[in-house]
């Protein structure tokens, strides 16, 4: 006897596409289902109540749920820590891969307070193994002696509109997390955060631009916005041309790890139409979390009503 497993949501497109995203979550990370055969039976919804995110899909989360996995990204993921750190009152911090730290800065309205804070953010992310921070807003937001203290390096990358990394600062980027013998924290005020790191899972192709996008914004909802969107799908049509070109003609050859890099450079003039992209609720985010920690019977069937 089996018993099923009830999914009730409200009508509506944003919750039915949460719903079938943890549902078929469920059934390819335990069950073992292929991510075809988890899809088919939720075609039915329609177009009407099942939607992609502006190109983004349910498939293209859970495919970069899956890429993670096959990298042991997630191998030791710990949803109360997760969710401790989470707490703003430990810096807002998040925990996207053994490489990766996003974190917010301080907002305090004393010294006093902005100084206890960086201590409490600090010690966290040397828990953490952090070595090297990266501030992507205003350089002038605080102090870095919290973090220096701690030997982690501190190094500014601002640049001008905090929306879409300019090829320069991609570059030093991706230089820094190389050099660093440890993890890296991030952050910045409008995004900046996601779309770097989702710029060096792309490179040497481990995740496609949908994937990496998919991935990060699961794990800290929020963290690509606008026009930052354009520029992974840019860099990532533009790896694989780089890629292609770099094979025997077959287009057989393995991707060069520097092919992302390489295409930033001709990403530095973006029009100023904005792009939007996937908008996964914080709820939906939150709710896979807390059922990945979960352990079911992969007997067990599921329904969605």
């Amino acid at each position: 006897h089996t018993k099923p497993t009830v999914s009730l949501c409200k009508p509506k497109p944003k919750h039915c596409t949460q719903a079938v995203f943890l549902l078929a979550s469920y059934l390819v990370l335990e069950c073992g289902w292929s991510l075809e055969e988890a899809s088919k039976p939720f075609f039915a919804l329609g177009d009407d109540l099942l939607r992609p995110f502006h190109n983004i899909s349910f498939q293209d989360c859970i495919q970069g749920i899956l890429k993670a996995k096959r990298l042991q990204w997630l191998d030791k993921f710990d949803i109360a820590q997760y969710e401790s750190l989470a707490d703003p009152a430990n810096g807002s911090i998040t925990l996207i891969c053994p490489k990766f730290v996003a974190f917010k800065g301080p907002d305090a309205s004393s010294e006093a307070e902005c100084a206890s804070q960086l201590a409490i953010t600090a010690e966290r992310l040397r828990q953490l193994g952090v070595t090297a921070i990266v501030r992507l807003n205003d350089a002038e937001g605080y102090a870095t002696e919290a973090f220096t203290a701690l030997g982690m390096s501190h190094v500014d990358l601002s640049y001008e509109g905090y929306a879409v990394p300019p090829p320069s600062v991609s570059g030093k980027f991706l230089s820094i997390c190389d050099e660093a013998s440890g993890a890296v924290a991030v952050h910045c005020g409008l995004g900046g955060t996601g779309t770097l790191i989702a710029l060096w899972m792309m490179r040497g192709r481990e995740l496609s631009a949908s994937e990496a996008m998919g991935f990060v914004r699961v794990m800290r909802p929020g963290c690509v916005v606008g026009k930052q969107h354009r520029l992974l799908v840019q860099t990532d049509r533009r790896s694989d041309a780089l890629s292609l070109s770099r094979s025997d003609g077959r287009g057989s050859a393995s991707p060069s790890r520097s092919a992302s890099s390489n295409a930033l450079s001709g990403l530095s003039s973006l029009s100023s139409s904005s792009s939007s992209l996937l908008t996964m609720s914080e709820d939906g985010g939150r709710m896979f979390r807390q059922a990945s920690q979960r352990s079911f019977s992969s007997s067990e069937g599921v329904a969605m009503i």
